[in-house]
């Protein structure tokens, strides 16, 4: 919906262009004569044209550009992420084949604990 409108909009602008310079070349109602109106139209034209031309960059540049996306690694990944708070988050990552915790506030990360390897039974009931 939203590229049908700003599509409708250019269009608009550019089919507008003719009629603007048609204008411009009579005397308006007050008597002025078309060269002082010339520069006016003039002037109107040469900003509608940027205006275009900005549009259709815009319009360009959100279509073919490619997204900017934060890049990850191939080897790190966030698996799940807590938030405990404000600026406060537990994490487990992988990196390469290990599975850490990790934990992170806005000044600080540190490493819980190394969780490759699966809790046993015990550790599960301890940590609960």
């Amino acid at each position: 919906m939203k590229r049908t409108n700003n599509t409708l909009i250019i269009a608009g602008l550019v089919t507008a262009w003719p009629v603007l310079s048609f204008a411009a070349s009579e005397p308006n109602s007050l008597g002025i004569p078309p060269e002082e109106n010339s520069i006016v139209s003039t002037m109107i034209q040469s900003v509608l044209l940027i205006i275009v031309l900005g549009g259709i960059a815009i319009y360009l540049s959100k279509k073919f550009m490619p997204k900017i996306r934060p890049t990850s690694g191939h080897d790190i990944s966030i698996r799940e992420t807590i938030h405990l708070g404000p600026q406060k988050t537990i994490q487990l990552i992988e990196v390469g084949d290990k599975t850490y915790m990790i934990g992170s506030t806005s000044d600080n990360i540190t490493m819980l604990a190394d969780v490759t390897e699966p809790l046993s039974k015990a550790q599960e009931q301890v940590c609960v």
